[in-house]
């Protein structure tokens, strides 16, 4: 996977999204890749534990050189059995305020992953994956902002992902983000926060979850065809 780390203006602006009450709220990126987006979360919340997951090594013995109070963990966060065999992991789950993402994610003929949230499975593209494997790790109040393909909100790769998700989180388009955004990449991406509904929200939604009335009314935005981590 082509490696397009978020430019320091763009993970500002994924941390100003976030609004949390907490005095040492738990802030985790789990493809923290250069650590921009923890970098911009802990200059905004300095008493904040940081969690980062990354699959590549140097990136991690980087990190956690360089910044010797976070957590820094070498995990393929889409493999559920090392994500079980991480004890930070396992730690962390159900624990996380804020989650920041800028996940790999291609369109061009790359297989549906398959992945569960809370007990419904489905796939979707690679960079829904990440997105959907992070949100079980949120606290009950916690949030996620997360840079994603523009094309996403309207692939049909991704419709009945997006249904199972928005079953249990309220979703926001914050921002779309040009095509030289990213550095060497021309890529369309749009900026998404989603929190978790009520439990009577979600209840309320999932009795209209039907197969021929499902699909979310979001205004196209054209897909890339290029590929962002």
């Amino acid at each position: 996977m082509d490696q397009f780390y978020t430019p320091t203006n763009l993970a500002q602006t994924l941390v100003n999204h976030v609004r949390t009450d907490e005095k040492r709220p738990y802030i985790a990126d789990f493809t923290v890749g250069n650590g921009e987006l923890l970098r911009a979360a802990s200059a905004r919340w300095p008493k904040a534990r940081m969690l980062g997951v990354d699959i590549n090594p140097k990136a991690v013995e980087s990190l956690s050189r360089q910044h010797r109070s976070w957590l820094v963990v070498r995990c393929n966060f889409l493999d559920r059995r090392q994500r079980n065999a991480s004890e930070e992991l396992t730690d962390c789950g159900g624990k996380v305020s804020v989650a920041l993402l800028n996940p790999p994610f291609s369109n061009r003929g790359a297989q549906r992953q398959r992945v569960e949230l809370y007990g419904e499975k489905v796939a979707c593209s690679l960079g829904l994956a990440f997105l959907i494997t992070a949100l079980s790790y949120l606290a009950p109040h916690g949030k996620l902002v997360a840079i994603m393909p523009a094309g996403t909100l309207h692939s049909e790769k991704d419709r009945e992902a997006w249904e199972v998700v928005d079953q249990f989180f309220c979703r926001s388009v914050l921002s779309t983000n040009g095509d030289r955004t990213f550095k060497d990449c021309l890529a369309k991406t749009v900026v998404v926060r989603l929190a978790a509904r009520s439990k009577a929200k979600t209840r309320s939604v999932a009795r209209k979850v039907s197969p021929t009335n499902t699909k979310p009314k979001i205004n196209p935005i054209p897909a890339s065809s290029f590929l962002l981590s």
